[in-house]
């Protein structure tokens, strides 16, 4: 199989990266998403158990925050196990019905192999944005 080498300059810091959620509670449960693509991430997600669902009545949004961001790690050909979540574009995305292009999705046996196709077919090369000149 040839492999393509694919140059890529990121435009956010969060790009391609696992990033560390707590659960909202003193020694609470941390999740690590991913960010499957180079675009914005969010500073909450729902719980696991509220996320896909209406909300029961009475219930209160359980919110997981980003924390510890110096231990993100930029993982561009991540390949993401069957149940965990990452972060992914919406499809048809339509700037004036949501105001950012950031899902959460859990990632099914499909979604892994299309990862690691993509994995074993480009080697994505990561660079930072070009500096400006001061």
């Amino acid at each position: 199989m040839k492999v393509e080498k694919r140059q890529h300059t990121i435009a956010f810091g969060e790009a391609f990266c696992l990033m560390k959620y707590r659960e909202p509670v003193d020694g609470g449960r941390v999740e690590w998403i991913w960010n499957s693509r180079d675009g914005i991430t969010p500073f909450c997600v729902l719980d696991r158990e509220q996320a896909g669902r209406s909300p029961r009545e009475g219930e209160r949004p359980i919110l997981w925050q980003h924390v510890d961001w110096n231990e993100d790690v930029r993982v561009p050909n991540w390949i993401p196990p069957v149940g965990s979540r990452i972060f992914a574009d919406i499809p048809d995305f339509d700037p004036a019905v949501d105001d950012h292009n950031v899902q959460t999705v859990v990632v099914d046996e499909e979604m892994q192999e299309q990862f690691r196709q993509r994995a074993e077919r480009f080697q994505i090369d990561i660079s930072k944005r070009p500096t400006r000149a001061a």
